[in-house]
């Protein structure tokens, strides 16, 4: 179980990754940014769901529900439709993924927002 701390770093650590692959602009996944930072198992789900916690809830990863607005959706609540994604459909641009991780509500400005690379 990671700490609170932990958790910011892992996060901070992800946003240089972030801006490492914009260089050839390598589509990222933030499980897939985790993995090549070396966290494992449990420790990628403790970050993934702080993430979401934080407000990133669309396509985060295959293991966290999505709601999103679908008009033609006769069944939904108000439009509203939650559902799993694939894991192909949680991939961004390294700075789409960067920009979602700096508004996360529940990680510290310092960790978010520092000076990179």
């Amino acid at each position: 179980m990671l700490t609170d701390e932990q958790v910011y770093e892992a996060i901070a650590q992800m946003l240089v990754q972030c801006e490492h692959k914009q260089v050839a602009y390598e589509p990222v996944s933030a499980r897939g940014v985790l993995i090549e930072l070396g966290y494992l198992g449990a420790d990628i789900m403790q970050v993934l769901q702080h993430c979401a916690d934080g407000g990133f809830t669309y396509c985060l990863d295959h293991r966290f529900s999505a709601t999103h607005f679908d008009p033609n959706n006769r069944d939904a609540v108000n439009g509203m439709v939650t559902d799993y994604p694939e894991q192909s459909a949680c991939y961004w641009g390294p700075d789409q993924l960067a920009s979602r991780l700096q508004c996360l509500t529940n990680v510290p400005y310092q960790y978010r927002n520092r000076s990179r690379v």
